[in-house]
C-alpha cells in the first residue's frame, strides 16, 4: 500500500528519488535531509499525510521527522523498524511499504 504526504501549499515539480528508511518505536519517519533540502521543507513546516480519503496534519521537527498516526500505521500494518521506501513524484511525497525487505 502507497501513502502520501506532501507540503501544504507547495506542489513542486522536481525529479523521482528513492530512500528507504525504518520507523521508529513512536511512529516516527525521517523524511531524508535530500528531500528536504529539494521541497524546501523546514522544522515546524506542516506536513498533510493522506491514505485514500483519510488525511492528518503534523509538523516537521528539528531532525526532519514527522509521526505517521497510528490509524495509518495499522490500516498499513507498519510495524517499528519497518523500512519505507521514499520518494518525490509531481512535488508530492510517498512512502511504500510493499515488498521490502
Amino acid at each position: 500500500m502507497i501513502f502520501g504526504f506532501r507540503k501544504i501549499k507547495r506542489n513542486l515539480p522536481i525529479d523521482r528519488y528513492y530512500f528507504l528508511r525504518k520507523v521508529d518505536e513512536l511512529g516516527r519517519y525521517v523524511i531524508p535531509i535530500e528531500i528536504r533540502n529539494e521541497l524546501k521543507i523546514k522544522e515546524n513546516d506542516t506536513i498533510k499525510l493522506s491514505i485514500v480519503e483519510k488525511q492528518f496534519t503534523d509538523k516537521v521537527d528539528a531532525l526532519g521527522r514527522i509521526v505517521i498516526p497510528k490509524a495509518i500505521r495499522d490500516e498499513l500494518n507498519i510495524k517499528v523498524a519497518d523500512k519505507l521506501k521514499i520518494y518525490i513524484e509531481n512535488g508530492n511525497i510517498f512512502l511504500d511499504n510493499r515488498h521490502i525487505d
